[in-house]
């Protein structure tokens, strides 16, 4: 269970300097290859990288 304390979350995700969102209003455009290519080249750029 994840403890609901906001304190809880700033301590947790404090680690995390940026956030990049990709979104599209349809479907069938991109979103996928381009954050998948992305994720690529920042973890080949030596970054840690996460997609959710």
């Amino acid at each position: 269970m994840i403890d609901p304390r906001p304190s809880v979350f700033a301590k947790r995700l404090s680690p995390i300097r940026r956030v990049v969102a990709i979104g599209g209003g349809k479907g069938g455009v991109g979103k996928t290859t381009v954050t998948t290519l992305t994720a690529l080249a920042a973890a080949s750029a030596g970054h840690r990288v996460g997609l959710l």
